[in-house]
């Protein structure tokens, strides 16, 4: 039934507004959601303002640290079903430090105590927000079926009307009953969920409190303390549980009983303090928190070693004083000096006890875990393991003479502990027992970072080519193991960590993103992260840090092996608008077999992108992988003819990388120019030409659309011309002419093209141009290149004239000058076309369309010779 139903929720999802749509269907779902393991109350539903008549707000509060703002862009907030995403809009808005700003391209921190306000205004409707009741769902992404950050389910004047109510597990949302609530609803203090009717306070607190609200207070004892030296005593500010995530804002407490060393009222900030209380009375004092700047949802909590519950601290006259700092797991500390003391009873100050002074004593060494709270490896001291309880592990140890001793620890895991020392004397020293503690820290020696596509495969391409590669803005998985000095896995740390990208980056810097790891992500000492993003193409080098360790300035860190490489995830496309010439520009019309070129080239301009559709700068260079070779399927295609492509450059298109921008261009050219195919005479069409191509480059990454395409080869899609598309079968035509020999002789020159059934004058055509030189005469007496003159009998001549360089409306002439009385005779004409070959025809009849026009011009008859017939008279 479940899976029924969110199959069935998403569909409407598709549909439109969910209870809409529910609604109208009479169906109304309770669909099963769950907490976010890492996440969970981290960021909490905190004011709801509804305003009648206007644009109310949800307020979310930011109940802990969010290193990077990019980790909650893709968190959705639902009411009802209606969702947005919180980096969705410019107007959804970060309120923290006392300034404002749009979390849309936001990259920074999120500190605790930050609120975030999304407007009523996208969701669509003024009074959208009911103000009787309300369904309000924070999650992880879209999948709202699993991932829940927190969740509200409101009612005031209508009762617990279940319809519209998601099913969420307690620890991770709230069902408030408001009733008879008129105002404005808000928790106080912020991000808790003692819900009530309030005055709205958009982006400001709700209680008069800055900063986060915590889960609670710790107190860090070892139980025993000495009179004559003020004891540590640590506090932590929890954000969760088990304290492994702290605020590290400002903190005032006022702290009990009296005796601390500043004064009862303690300010500390990142996230832990260490203080000291004195008390130079044997006996026990009670430790406590009175108030605090920060209210916390859970009472202050007392911790004695690795042990909850106990707030006794119990001061002694003699024991033992050591201070072991900070160690690196696995390796040997530097000597801890362990001293017998006593309380001077004239300064209060601690001596050396002299029972102990150059003596050889056996003490009693014990561990305690207090961060965690088990382990699995012990602590060793001078070699030796020690046991975790009393009644301790033996060691001798020799005393000098200011009754002081040394001993060398180690530990092969990470964590906070505690080293106890216990003496228990006997015979003359029967009475006397003396106790010593320490708690320190003990640090990973730094982390081993890898990188991997899928847990399996590494990213450890260091180089601009070959294998392996990844696509930019995809998830890759990286596996962070805390390590000793000697390579082993420290398997009980656990601590808030950030990955990060550092250099060295080739050929540029990017961002890495989602790469936050909660101390409840790590296992055994070991956190994998499923869904990193690197932002650019190229390489880098991921840094874990995990600051202040369990202690101010207890950095852990570690960088990976160079990272990569990364490439585009795919390529977006734009292109221009490209543009041929017309053959005959005045005439609107080409001729087929007439070369065109384009007067607009056409480009495409190629932008490498991430899987967030942002373009990579850093494909450029040798990173740069488009090349002739991973172009493919360049196609000119036609609606009509036959496009002949023979002058277009084998190399096209040219292509050109925008240096350190991400994008390039591919100039496409017409090379000597195109042509549609001249056979036979076939009726005049629209040239619909297109071009495409497969946009790709050497590593496989593509336009997801392909082929990029300019114009269709369908009716009025091709690409355009400059003055129409229009295609017409041309040939020029030449007369026989015949006259008196006195009188001067015009042959008719005509222009034609054929309409699908007969050619006809070309009256469009004013662009066609002649010349002398075209013209070549023969008579029965010589032959003349040009308009002569030339003899056509034995004495008499005539010189030929061109009636204008251009043709006019597709008509010309050739005008012979008389050659006067006795001037009987012919010349014939032949005018060669070479150079504009679409205006021969077939004229000698053998099948190709090769021929130049001619023509004779006849003097000294009035008709034409019954014996000559040429073929130009017999056509059509």
């Amino acid at each position: 039934m479940r899976k029924t139903a969110i199959w069935l929720m998403l569909l409407l999802l598709t549909m439109g507004s969910l209870p809409e749509r529910a609604e109208s269907l009479g169906v109304f779902f309770k669909p099963d959601v769950s907490c976010s393991d890492t996440w969970q109350r981290a960021v909490r539903i905190n004011e709801i303002q509804t305003c009648n008549g206007c644009y109310g707000y949800i307020e979310l509060f930011v109940a802990q640290d969010i290193p990077s703002a990019a980790t909650i862009g893709a968190w959705r907030l639902f009411y009802g079903y209606d969702s947005v995403y919180l980096s969705s809009s410019a107007d959804i808005i970060l309120h923290s430090g006392g300034s404002e700003t749009s979390l849309q391209g936001y990259a920074g921190s999120i500190p605790a105590g930050a609120f975030i306000t999304i407007p009523e205004s996208l969701f669509g409707n003024k009074n959208f927000f009911d103000k009787n009741r309300g369904d309000i769902l924070l999650a992880t992404g879209y999948s709202w079926s699993d991932y829940v950050v927190d969740y509200l389910y409101y009612y005031v004047g209508n009762g617990n009307d279940d319809k519209f109510k998601w099913i969420v597990p307690e620890e991770c949302g709230s069902t408030v009953d408001l009733h008879n609530a008129t105002e404005d609803i808000c928790t106080k203090p912020d991000g808790a969920e003692l819900w009530q009717e309030c005055d709205a306070t958009e982006g400001e607190s709700n209680d008069d409190t800055a900063g986060a609200t915590l889960d609670h207070f710790r107190i860090e004892h070892d139980g025993h303390a000495l009179t004559c030296q003020p004891e540590e005593v640590t506090v932590r500010a929890c954000l969760n549980p088990d304290c492994t995530s702290l605020y590290t804002g400002e903190v005032s407490l006022t702290l009990s009983p009296a005796g601390w060393l500043g004064g009862s009222t303690q300010t500390f900030s990142g996230g832990s303090a260490s203080l000291w209380l004195r008390d130079t009375t044997p006996g026990t004092l009670t430790l406590g928190i009175g108030s605090s700047s920060l209210t916390a949802i859970n009472p202050y909590q007392c911790y004695e070693g690795g042990s909850g519950g106990d707030c006794t601290l119990e001061y002694h006259e003699t024991g033992f004083i050591f201070d072991v700092a900070t160690l690196t797991a696995c390796q040997d500390s530097s000597a801890v000096t362990i001293q017998a003391v006593r309380m001077d009873a004239t300064t209060q100050a601690c001596v050396g006890y002299e029972g102990f002074a150059g003596t050889s004593r056996t003490l009693n060494f014990w561990s305690d875990y207090v961060l965690p709270a088990s382990g699995s490896r012990s602590l060793n001291l001078n070699g030796s393991a020690l046991a975790t309880a009393l009644p301790g592990t033996n060691v001798n140890l020799n005393f000098n003479a200011t009754a002081s001793a040394t001993f060398a620890l180690n530990y092969r895991d990470a964590g906070q502990l505690t080293l106890n020392a216990r003496y228990e004397g006997s015979g003359d020293e029967a009475d006397l027992v003396m106790l010593g503690s320490d708690a320190f820290v003990v640090s990973p020696a730094g982390f081993e970072v890898s990188a991997t596509s899928d847990g399996i495969n590494s990213l450890d391409n260091s180089t601009s080519s070959g294998e392996p590669y990844w696509p930019a803005g995809e998830d890759f998985q990286s596996e962070v193991k805390a390590v000793c000095s000697d390579g082993t896995v420290t398997p009980n740390f656990a601590w808030d960590t950030s990955l990060t990208a550092v250099a060295p980056f080739n050929p540029g810097s990017g961002t890495l993103s989602n790469g936050t790891v909660a101390a409840a992500s790590f296992t055994n000492g070991v956190a994998t992260l499923n869904n990193l993003q690197y932002s650019e193409v190229g390489t880098m080098t991921i840094r874990a840090l995990a600051g202040d360790y369990l202690a101010p300035g207890v950095d852990v860190s570690g960088t990976s092996p160079v990272v990569g490489r990364f490439t585009p995830h795919h390529f977006a496309v734009s292109l221009n608008t490209p543009e041929f010439g017309t053959g005959c520009s005045s005439g609107n019309f080409t001729y087929i077999g007439q070369v065109f070129d384009y007067t607009t080239q056409p480009v495409i301009t190629v932008s490498a992108k991430n899987k967030q559709n942002v373009t990579t700068v850093n494909y450029t260079g040798e990173w740069w992988k488009i090349t002739n070779a991973s172009l493919s399927g360049k196609q000119y295609s036609v609606m009509s003819g036959t496009l002949d492509q023979s002058l277009v450059p084998s190399s096209d298109p040219v292509i050109t990388e925008n240096t350190g921008t991400g994008t390039g261009t591919l100039t496409f050219s017409s090379g000597g120019g195109m042509r549609f195919s001249r056979g036979g005479p076939e009726a005049d069409f629209d040239a619909e030409i297109s071009l495409e191509i497969n946009v790709a480059d050497s590593d496989g990454i593509v336009y997801a659309a392909n082929p990029a395409r300019f114009g269709l080869p369908t009716l009025g899609f091709g690409m355009a011309f400059e003055n129409g598309k229009a295609m017409r079968y041309g040939r020029l035509a030449l007369e026989n002419a015949y006259g008196s020999e006195l009188l001067n002789l015009p042959v008719p020159a005509t222009i034609q093209y054929f309409n699908g059934t007969s050619f006809v004058t070309n009256t469009d055509d004013s662009c066609t141009i002649w010349d002398a030189g075209m013209l070549t005469l023969t008579s029965v007496e010589e032959t003349v290149a040009g308009t002569g003159p030339i003899r056509i009998n034995g004495s008499a001549a005539t010189t030929a004239t061109l009636s204008s360089s251009n043709f006019a409306n597709g008509q010309g002439a050739l005008l012979f000058s008389a050659p006067g009385s006795g001037g009987d005779g012919w010349a014939d004409i032949d005018l060669d076309l070479s150079g504009q070959d679409w205006l021969k025809f077939d004229w000698d009849g053998d099948g190709t369309h090769d021929n130049n026009p001619a023509a004779r011009a006849t003097f000294g008859i009035f008709k034409s010779n019954p014996r000559l017939i040429y073929q130009r008279e017999s056509v059509n």
